[in-house]
């Protein structure tokens, strides 16, 4: 799905390999999910392993709640 050699994926997957901005797009894309709902769902795994810093974890926090009232509206258009 990606036009990339499996030496790429497996490198990527054990951490010998870092993602540029556009080829974590193109995975996210390929996995049919948003960068924005990865990166939001990284880092609130980072917040429950306690690896956030206090300042990372408050922004992270402000922004739950519009998450979750983003994924509440529902096809009307009136938050649940």
């Amino acid at each position: 799905m990606l036009g990339v050699k499996q030496s790429f994926i497996s490198k990527t997957e054990i951490g010998a390999r870092r993602l540029d901005v556009m080829e974590l797009l193109e995975l996210c894309d390929a996995m049919g999910i948003l960068l924005t709902d990865f990166v939001f769902r990284m880092e609130g795994r980072l917040l429950n392993e306690g690896l956030l810093s206090p300042e990372r974890k408050e922004a992270y926090m402000r922004w739950w709640n519009v998450y979750n009232a983003y994924y509440s509206i529902k096809d009307d258009g009136y938050v649940q």
